[in-house]
């Protein structure tokens, strides 16, 4: 106890505790908030453990190739093992628990994230769409799922989706019936009218799908009264339709 003011108190633990930045994405991972500040795109922000404010300004990761390009860090996936980092042509993996060993560690230079909001993750595997393709990353590496089902030609060229839209996707990960949903635009459109899923009992990509009821804008899980989690898309219109 001293006779210290509460201003002045507020300045003594500035320096410890660091400023929030202003974040454009940001994740849970073993404790601690993970972000990315909105100028300062290739830096990894993190907070000291099982607080959500103390972002010192030592608990900065740049996040490699500096300066490759204007997106910078362009997704997060939670894992058990590792913190999934992406940009656009490359995917890194943080490990360790404390200052001195928390590390990025690469893992392809060929893949990356396009949208936060396509990346997916179920029982610690990754789905999420890249430039060709729909792929999932697990402990047994990455595979380009679309290939495997044999819809890859969906992906690449402009016939079935317009590509310069693929970073505007999104996804959410039905589980009742266990099938990765992803929402895309079609080639002359700038709006996501169209849906296909994966199915992880079948192995098969199913669709495009089109409803005229609505037209999506965002697609997320809920849990319900009996405990169990339902997908439910958001509409332009502004409702919401749930699975049945």
């Amino acid at each position: 106890r001293d006779d210290k003011t509460d201003a002045a108190l507020q300045v003594i633990a500035a320096p410890t505790l660091g400023s929030a930045p202003d974040l454009t994405l940001i994740a849970e991972w073993q404790g601690r908030l993970w972000g990315v500040g909105r100028l300062k795109r290739d830096d990894l922000r993190y907070t000291e453990a099982g607080t959500a404010h103390a972002w010192s300004a030592l608990n900065t990761l740049p996040i490699g190739h500096i300066g490759d390009d204007r997106f910078g860090i362009t997704g997060f996936a939670p894992r058990r093992e590792g913190l999934g980092v992406g940009r656009w042509n490359r995917l890194l993996q943080i490990t360790g628990n404390t200052r001195a060993n928390i590390r990025p560690v690469g893992f392809t230079e060929n893949c990356g994230f396009l949208s936060q909001e396509s990346i997916v993750v179920y029982r610690d595997a990754i789905f999420f769409l890249w430039q060709d393709g729909v792929y999932q990353w697990d402990s047994d590496g990455l595979v380009c799922l679309s290939d495997k089902a044999g819809v890859g030609s969906w992906f690449k060229g402009n016939s079935t989706f317009n590509p310069a839209m693929f970073s505007q996707a999104f996804a959410v990960f039905d589980r009742l019936h266990l099938r990765y949903r992803l929402f895309l635009c079609t080639p002359t459109s700038i709006v996501p009218d169209r849906w296909i899923e994966y199915s992880l009992q079948t192995g098969k990509f199913y669709g495009p799908h089109l409803t005229t009821a609505f037209t999506p804008t965002c697609a997320f899980g809920v849990r319900a009264i009996d405990d169990r989690t339902y997908s439910m898309i958001g509409s332009r219109e502004g409702y919401l339709s749930q699975d049945s």
